[in-house]
């Protein structure tokens, strides 16, 4: 036993030994950007629902909205973005930047219960909401230092001023559309910036060379199955690839945020409320998106 002892620490010693002669490994020298690599950062903003009240009591307090409340998560997206925008400009060079306005900026009068609870008429909300998106994408004009700006836009099923979804007329009978060409009107003077307002259900970008598809998202029919949204996205983009292929979906509506490989569904700004809670949805935070492209 004591012989078998002295081998083992004969070896440990051995080993020590060893180490005591090594020399010390010079530092990695940190990762440098390779000249010439590029992105593009991408920003989805929809489903504000800028005018909607959420009441606390309605949803067991794990949520709140009015319209102090819709400014604020306004001005945080902006400031969160930026913030992201510098993150991301570490790994790669970002000169431009898409803002995608998706739509449902407002609820509307779509449902009866919305006209009593909203806090403003379909009209004072396309106005308010207008005033926040000019007052957002005023702020990445002059703090992102981006070059190029481009603002694709979708209308929402909850802007319309119709009692019935349109197909073919969905644009032409939307409050955000006319939203939409307001601010491009308002930022015409801007050369930094480059509208293209949408006037079918999706709207194409290319993007660094890749096709990009933006829409609502409404022509997606998930009703809460099992199988999660993934299943009848997948479904839809999949047969929208059979006419044209994008490399990625970008999309609002269902108020949940999900990044697959072909497509990335985003939040809502208001964030979880009474319908929600009828539905038995997931709760999830308060959220929109923001993507690198490369």
């Amino acid at each position: 036993s004591a012989l078998a002892r002295i081998d083992e620490l004969e070896t440990r010693c051995e080993l020590l030994t060893s180490l005591d002669g090594r020399k010390a490994s010079p530092p990695w020298k940190p990762a440098t950007r390779k000249r010439g690599a590029s992105g593009t950062a991408i920003l989805v903003w929809s489903d504000w629902h800028v005018e909607e009240r959420v009441d606390p009591l309605k949803v067991n307090g794990v949520n709140e909205h009015d319209l102090q409340i819709a400014e604020a998560r306004a001005k945080r997206l902006t400031e969160r973005s930026l913030m992201l925008l510098d993150d991301a400009r570490q790994l790669t060079k970002i000169d431009t930047l898409v803002v995608a306005l998706l739509g449902d900026f407002i609820s509307g009068y779509i449902h009866p219960e919305l006209e009593e609870t909203n806090l403003l008429s379909p009209l004072e909300a396309t106005a308010f909401a207008e005033d926040l998106l000019e007052r957002a994408l005023r702020t990445i004009l002059k703090e992102s230092g981006a070059k190029r700006i481009i603002v694709p836009t979708c209308v929402g099923n909850h802007g319309r001023t119709t009692h019935k979804m349109r197909i073919s007329s969905s644009t032409e009978n939307s409050f955000e559309q006319s939203m939409y060409h307001h601010l491009a009107r308002i930022f015409r003077h801007e050369p930094k910036m480059h509208w293209q307002v949408g006037e079918g259900y999706h709207n194409w970008l290319d993007v660094e060379g890749h096709a990009v598809r933006f829409h609502h998202g409404d022509a997606i029919k998930y009703g809460g199955g099992v199988g999660g949204m993934a299943i009848p996205t997948n479904k839809a983009v999949a047969a929208w690839n059979r006419t044209k292929v994008a490399t990625v979906d970008f999309f609002g509506h269902l108020h949940t945020w999900l990044n697959h490989r072909a497509w990335c569904s985003n939040g809502s700004s208001i964030g979880y409320g009474a319908y929600a809670l009828a539905i038995k949805a997931t709760f999830e935070p308060p959220c929109q998106t923001f993507a690198v492209l490369d």
